[in-house]
C-alpha cells in the first residue's frame, strides 16, 4: 500500500502514512500525542490540526460541522477524520497536544513498620576451586540456606544470568533477595532494596518509590497516563482496545513505557538504580488493571459488565516490559467488580 511521509510542525518530526491510516494514527505511531477525547471518532473535536502542504480526503460532516468554510480553506481539518493522499505538512496547535499535568502525589505519611515480601540476606560464599568446582548457582544455594535456616531451591533466571560475573566482582559477596522460595535479585552487601508503588488512573499515573528496610517514601512524582490520546475515559479506550489484538497491544505499551520511566525519574531523584526495585504494586480502575496485564477488555463494558479476574495477581515484571530488577514481581490488588477496581480496594 502506497504511504506519505509527513512533517508534523513545530516539532519538526517526520512519520511515513499509510493511504488508509488517518493523521491521528500516523502522529501516534510517530510517538506524538494528539488529544482525541472521543478515541478518534470525530465526535470531540480535539484534535485539530492544519494541513500546511499536500492533499487529503474531502472534509467530513464531522469536520464541516467543527469549521467554517473559510477555516476549512485554510486547511483546518481534525486529524481522525483526515487522511493523506500526498506527501505533506501538518501543524499542530498548542491545544491539539498532550501536556503534562499536575498530578498531586502529596500527602500525609503515615509511619509504618514495614513487612516486605522480599527479604535481603547477606552471604559470603567460599570461592571455587579444583577440589571444590560446584557451579555458582548450587553453592550460593547451598551457602544461603546453611547460614539463614531456608529452604530456597530456585533463582530467577535472569538474577542467574549476571550471577557469576557479579559474584566474582563482589568477592563472593552478596545480598540475595529471597522471595518465598526463590532468590530473585543480587546486590553488592551493604546494598539497599527498593519497592515502587503506582496508582495507575484513567488519566494520571502516581508513582512511590519506597525504601523497603525502613518504610520510608524516598520520592514522588506523578505523569500523564499517554493512552488519554486515545481516549478520555474507559470506554473510549475499551473501544479502541477491541478494534483489534494490535491495538489493545499498543496501549498495553504505552503504559508499560510510561511506568518504566516513571522508575528511572524516581530513581534519578534518590540517586538509586532502577535494578534495586525487588517488589513493585500496582492499584488502578478494572480497565486499567486489565489493558496493563494483557486481559481482553470487551466484556466489562456489556452486560453483566464481568472482569476477566478478581483476585490478586503477581506477575513477572519483566513479563510486562518493566526493566526492575531481574526478578522482580508486580502485584496487583485485586478487583471488585467491571468498575470497581483495585484502587478502591487499596483504601478499604
Amino acid at each position: 500500500m502506497e504511504t506519505y511521509k509527513i512533517k508534523f510542525e513545530p516539532l519538526g518530526l517526520s512519520g511515513r502514512c499509510r493511504a488508509d491510516e488517518s493523521l491521528l494514527a500516523c502522529a501516534q505511531s510517530t510517538g506524538i500525542g494528539i488529544i482525541s477525547l472521543c478515541g478518534g471518532e470525530g465526535n470531540c473535536q480535539s484534535c485539530r490540526v492544519q494541513l500546511l502542504e499536500g492533499t487529503a480526503s474531502k472534509p467530513t460532516a464531522s469536520e464541516l460541522k467543527a469549521y467554517s468554510r473559510q477555516e476549512i480553506k485554510e486547511g483546518w481539518r481534525l486529524a481522525c477524520q483526515t487522511y493523506p493522499t500526498s506527501d505533506g505538512k501538518v501543524g499542530l496547535p498548542p491545544a491539539s497536544l498532550t501536556t503534562t499535568q499536575r498530578v498531586q502525589t502529596e500527602g500525609q505519611e503515615v509511619g509504618i513498620e514495614p513487612e516486605p515480601v522480599v527479604v535481603p540476606y547477606q552471604l559470603k560464599l567460599s570461592k571455587p576451586s579444583l577440589t571444590d568446582a560446584q557451579a555458582d548457582a548450587g553453592r550460593l544455594l547451598k551457602a544461603l540456606n546453611r547460614q539463614h535456616r531456608l529452604r530456597c531451591d530456585s533463582i530467577d533466571i535472569g538474577a542467574l544470568s549476571q550471577l557469576s560475573p557479579q559474584l566474582r566482582s563482589w568477592n563472593w559477596q552478596c545480598r540475595a533477595s529471597v522471595r518465598g522460595d526463590e532468590v530473585i535479585a543480587f546486590g553488592p552487601w551493604p546494598s539497599r532494596q527498593l519497592g515502587l508503588a503506582v496508582d495507575l488512573g484513567t488519566s494520571k499515573i502516581s508513582g512511590y518509590l519506597v525504601d523497603l528496610d525502613s518504610g520510608r517514601t524516598l520520592a514522588a512524582k506523578g505523569v500523564s497516563n499517554p493512552q488519554i490520546s486515545y481516549g478520555e475515559d474507559i470506554i473510549s479506550r475499551i473501544s479502541y482496545a477491541t478494534q483489534s489484538a494490535a491495538k489493545a497491544t499498543q496501549l498495553q505499551k504505552l503504559v508499560v513505557r510510561a511506568l518504566n520511566k516513571l522508575a528511572g525519574d524516581l530513581c534519578a531523584l534518590t540517586k538509586a538504580k532502577v535494578g534495586e526495585i525487588v517488589d513493585a504494586v500496582l492499584v488502578g480502575n478494572t480497565a486499567m488493571h486489565h489493558l496493563l496485564v494483557g486481559l481482553p477488555v470487551k466484556q466489562l463494558a456489556l452486560a453483566p459488565f464481568v472482569p476477566a479476574v478478581s483476585r490478586a495477581i503477581d506477575i513477572k515484571t519483566s513479563r510486562l516490559g518493566l526493566k526492575f530488577a531481574p526478578g522482580a514481581y508486580l502485584h496487583l490488588l485485586p478487583n471488585i467488580a467491571a468498575f470497581v477496581g483495585a484502587d478502591h480496594t487499596a483504601v478499604l
